[in-house]
């Protein structure tokens, strides 16, 4: 028989204190539950082309935008399109902002927990990951978030991290290789475009402007010299593998516009070091002492 709310002399039960109610009716922690088997997927497709590399670094990025701004570069200017577009890959993947999610962490701690050779019962692996989960939380906020490439530094700044910084600092870049081109007047309307399709806003020539101004030029113009550099080895390696070299081609002769034609999009290559791989390979061979200013000193 249950106690009777009317009789005090007969046995009553006291409310559990809110907390333990509030952990009774607690739901399970949202985190994704994979087991081993089900993260083995066919690998996705990645990009094989340097137009292809930017729509996929900058994920903003609509395709067709992008190539209708590729067709103004050829269109207006004597500018390679795809030295421009390996300069912007180059700062899509150096420019990164890095930050683990506890969410994402601790599904892939329940998977290892769950999987082969540990396969920790569902229930036991849940138990300690809710025990570890402050201690894991507060340790990545201390870590803060990574800036750059894989093995780049982790930076605790107040408020949010720079996530735009790649494409401003691609405009940087393309804007001082047009105006050495002698495109000084669509330079800027050229540049401003470009940022607004890696942004996916649209980004006003004056915009631009107030972003220049807060850079030394000199910085700029050093990385963009090492780019186009790092640009002529990989348009090299590209006939070295395609086994179209030819020693006794100059820079004034037809043959090598025809060569160059044929190596400038780096198809070969990308083939080799498709997707992402290229990148982190020549972003390992360009001095990381050019990148640093252009991160800002309020990241340095």
């Amino acid at each position: 028989m249950l106690p009777s709310d009317g009789n005090p002399k007969k046995a009553s039960f006291s409310s559990p204190p809110a907390k333990i109610r509030a952990n009774k009716s607690h739901s399970p922690r949202n985190y994704p539950r994979r087991m081993s088997l089900d993260t083995i997927r066919s690998p996705e497709q990645e990009p094989s082309t340097l137009q292809g590399c930017v729509a996929h670094s900058f994920p903003d990025t609509n395709p067709k935008k992008l190539e209708r701004w590729i067709q103004r570069v050829t269109a207006e200017t004597s500018v390679e399109s795809e030295l421009l577009l390996f300069a912007v890959f180059l700062c899509a993947v150096q420019f990164r902002i890095g930050h683990s999610e506890v969410r994402t962490v601790l599904g892939k701690l329940w998977t290892w927990l769950t999987g082969h050779p540990r396969s920790m019962k569902h229930e036991l692996a849940e138990l300690v990951i809710e025990a570890i989960e402050p201690s894991l939380a507060k340790a990545t906020e201390r870590r803060g978030w990574q800036r750059g490439v894989s093995d780049g530094l982790y930076i605790r700044k107040k408020g949010a991290p720079p996530k735009n910084r790649g494409a401003w600092v691609a405009g940087l870049l393309v804007d001082d290789r047009l105006r050495k081109a002698e495109a000084k007047g669509r330079a800027a309307p050229l540049t401003a475009a470009l940022v607004s399709v890696l942004l996916g806003r649209q980004v006003e020539v004056n915009e631009f402007y107030r972003f220049r101004k807060l850079v030394e030029q000199g910085h700029v113009q050093k990385l963009a010299l090492e780019i186009t550099s790092e640009y002529e080895h990989w348009l090299q390696q590209d006939s070295i593998r395609a086994r179209d070299t030819n020693s006794t081609i100059t820079q004034s002769t037809p043959k090598c516009n025809s060569w160059r034609m044929r190596h400038k999009p780096l198809t070969v290559v990308l083939q080799d070091f498709p997707g992402e791989q290229l990148a982190h390979i020549a972003l390992k061979r360009i001095p990381p002492t050019l990148w640093d200013p252009l991160w800002g000193p309020e990241y340095a």
